[in-house]
């Protein structure tokens, strides 16, 4: 599990932490664990959620809050503030692609849960 959040991640804290969470959701939903798949496979995709709720919880945060040199940003009118916002956000956006890029990585070429090979 850590080393699938470390892939994800490429942070050594935050795995360690998300490792923590994922354990603690895993013990929390244990009743929901069917058996109709492998229990592995059912921890891997709860770690992975976990990681994607991480990120997505950051990235509304960070949405939210924005830093300013200028503190007459604050009070002009909200129109000036939402152009204002929108250049960090664009920002973040360019780390997101490549954070994406590598959460498609992982699952699909280390993880080999590529496209279904056909039968032979």
């Amino acid at each position: 599990m850590y080393a699938l959040c470390l892939r994800l991640t490429a942070d050594a804290r935050e795995a360690e932490e998300l490792t923590q969470d994922a354990f603690v959701r895993a013990w929390e939903r244990l009743g929901s664990f069917r058996g109709e798949s492998a229990f592995a496979s059912w921890l891997y995709r709860l770690t992975v959620n976990v990681v994607f709720m991480s990120r997505r919880t950051t990235r509304r945060r960070a949405q939210r809050v924005f830093a300013t040199e200028d503190p007459g940003a604050l009070e002009r009118p909200a129109e000036d503030a939402r152009r204002t916002r929108a250049r960090p956000r664009s920002r973040a956006g360019g780390r997101g692609a490549a954070a994406r890029a590598r959460e498609i990585f992982v699952l699909y070429d280390v993880k080999d849960m590529g496209t279904p090979k056909s039968p032979s």
